[in-house]
């Protein structure tokens, strides 16, 4: 559906798998490119290798891949659990693209880090053999191999289920004192949220999302409403558990009720 609304405005957009069958179809009529550039993608595919197979295929010799990804590392550190869900059957250190990349004769030569999906990383790749490493990335792997181990994620596994409970508690008391909370965006990690710690429309009635392909349906799993903004009155509300977080500056200026509390739920703060 984005797709084919992005041709509609005029943007050449090709829809379908990124495969062979498409390699062959974009070299008809193009060149190879010196410059690729995935963003939010390789996360989302069951079979990384064989994208990293065509990523070299189609890349110019010593051409740059660019990809940009959600980065595991700080998933764990900001206790992100939320960023795990159903349609992303990967997750990725610096050291596991280094890996990745490196199977298929390319190599990792530098990455730096974006803000973009709660600190990403946005990784430079040529499509080459054993070209350099920046020292910023030779620093980002030497982080890793110091502390991404099972202690980390035993030490995130205590840390979620705490601040799991936190914020049902705080929702608990909320409702107790009569307030009227409503949830803000509904992105897909909204289901791991709502399903693992049991929230349903009985804590959170309704979630704004400002997307219209959303608006009319309902979370999965827990099955909380998604409406557009304009049908609610922001007089009767109290607090708002705004789960697209890193928008939050945007979504606070739809707002003019400044009496309105807002709350980041994992961990549980007032934003």
């Amino acid at each position: 559906n984005v797709g084919k609304i992005a041709n509609k405005k005029g943007l050449n957009t090709i829809i379908g798998f990124f495969d062979k069958k498409i390699i062959k179809k974009i070299l008809k009529t193009y060149q190879k490119p010196d410059v690729l550039v995935a963003s939010s993608v390789v996360t989302h595919l069951k079979n990384p290798k064989e994208f990293a197979k065509n990523i070299k295929s189609l890349l110019m010799k010593d051409g740059i891949f660019i990809l940009e990804i959600e980065y595991l590392y700080n998933f764990i550190k900001n206790l992100e659990f939320e960023r795990f869900y159903f349609d992303r059957p990967f997750y990725y250190s610096v050291k596991s693209i280094d890996i990745l990349f490196k199977n298929v004769g390319m190599s990792l030569v530098d990455v730096e880090k974006i803000d973009v999906h709660g600190e990403s990383i946005r990784c430079y790749i040529n499509n080459g053999k054993n070209f350099p490493k920046s020292n910023r990335l030779l620093k980002m792997l030497k982080n890793e191999n110091k502390k991404l181990n099972i202690n980390f994620f035993n030490e995130f596994n205590k840390k979620i289920k705490i601040e799991t409970k936190n914020l049902i508690d705080n929702i608990s008391l909320m409702k107790d004192s009569k307030k009227k909370i409503i949830g803000y965006g509904a992105p897909a990690r909204v289901a791991t949220i709502t399903n693992y710690a049991n929230i349903t429309e009985r804590e959170i009635p309704l979630i704004i999302d400002d997307s219209p392909l959303k608006q009319g349906r309902f979370s999965p799993g827990k099955h909380i409403r998604i409406i557009n903004k304009k049908n609610i009155d922001e007089k009767k509300v109290d607090a708002i558990i705004v789960f697209a977080y890193e928008y939050f500056k945007e979504i606070k200026k739809n707002f003019k009720n400044k009496k309105i509390k807002f709350y980041k739920p994992i961990p549980f703060k007032e934003l």
